[in-house]
């Protein structure tokens, strides 16, 4: 596991996402070669992920992404299948990258905005930022998918791909999902275009600007906020009125994400 994480751990870095269709995707690994290995724990290549956001009832980290502004962060707690919890806080460097750090938590904490929790985030910001956290976070929004991760054999680089990326408000309870077919990839380099990116390029997928899954939740549990730059997004790739709360079957295409050689944890 310590091989993975000297790897991949890349907590500074550039992420770049994506959605494309399967097809695209067996476009791309078709491409890959032998560099790419896919991370396997306890036999599973595809891992549960679920995480709760916090913010405060007014909303300020979603606007403040909203509008752009470079200090900025996002904070959650996030469950990892069945083998690791965290509580995450995510950042914006001086040159844009993502300044990622991260504390460990119990499974029963996940969902819960800790005593330990709001001190390693007061900490955070008044390092990065010289600010004070916000006031009153609170849970707001849910979002759960499976993840497979691909970590390059030679290179500091690794992908992500999510599938089912299913949304549920706190408040209301109702829930959306990314339409079936499609998947969000993120890489995750330095500042430079890497291996993945430039195939995507040429199969003719664009790095998108605007694609915080967060944001795109809130979005559509809250149709009467500002949501203008996520409008293409979600008339293209997530259904706009609630689904029920049933599991998403696994992506049809797993027999082609086996094809990938495994990296054991």
């Amino acid at each position: 596991m310590q091989e993975v994480e000297d790897r991949a751990a890349l907590q500074m870095r550039v992420d770049r996402k994506y959605i494309v269709s399967h097809e695209t995707l067996e476009q791309l690994f078709s491409q890959l070669g032998d560099d790419f290995r896919a991370l396997e724990i306890d036999g599973e290549r595809l891992q549960r992920y679920d995480s709760v956001y916090f913010d405060t009832a007014d909303l300020t980290s979603y606007k403040e992404h909203l509008q752009g502004r470079r200090k900025r962060f996002k904070c959650r707690t996030r469950l990892y299948g069945e083998s690791a919890c965290f509580f995450d806080l995510k950042l914006k460097g001086k040159r844009g990258e993502t300044v990622k750090s991260r504390l460990p938590l119990s499974d029963s904490e996940h969902g819960s905005l800790t005593s330990r929790a709001s001190a390693f985030l007061k900490r955070g910001l008044l390092a990065e930022y010289g600010s004070a956290a916000p006031a009153g976070l609170v849970p707001t929004l849910q979002t759960s998918f499976k993840r497979l991760t691909l970590i390059h054999s030679r290179k500091a680089e690794r992908m992500t791909l999510d599938f089912g990326i299913t949304f549920s408000s706190v408040g209301s309870g109702e829930r959306h999902r990314m339409r079936s077919g499609h998947v969000l990839i993120e890489t995750k380099s330095g500042s430079q275009l890497g291996t993945v990116d430039r195939l995507l390029l040429s199969l003719g997928a664009r790095p998108l600007t605007m694609c915080s899954k967060y944001s795109l939740g809130v979005a559509l549990a809250n149709p009467a906020l500002p949501t203008n730059p996520y409008r293409p997004l979600l008339r293209r790739y997530f259904n706009s009125t609630p689904v029920p709360a049933q599991p998403e079957p696994l992506p049809a295409m797993t027999a082609t994400l086996d094809l990938v050689p495994a990296l054991a944890a």
